[in-house]
């Protein structure tokens, strides 16, 4: 699973519709949290959405790690701060 709707589209062909509704959340969800995070960056650095994107998939490649992970991180670890 990528994050991308092609999951969710790839997961319904033929599948349980319980199973593709469950992917099609987990992508929205993806998809939701990477917009928080473009907006953590475009509000705080007042970029444009693009160059957000671009840093925090810049981010993702250089740690190795899923773009949702590093928006994950911005939105929660640094901006909400740890519960």
């Amino acid at each position: 699973m990528t994050g991308m709707i092609d999951d969710a589209i790839q997961v319904s062909d033929g599948a349980d519709p319980r199973r593709a509704d469950d992917a099609l959340h987990q992508v929205s969800a993806a998809a939701a949290l990477l917009e928080q995070a473009k907006g953590v960056l475009i509000f705080r650095y007042s970029i444009g959405a693009g160059t957000a994107y671009a840093q925090i998939r810049h981010w993702a490649e250089e740690a190795g790690v899923a773009i949702e992970t590093v928006a994950h991180a911005l939105v929660y670890d640094i901006c909400q701060g740890d519960a």
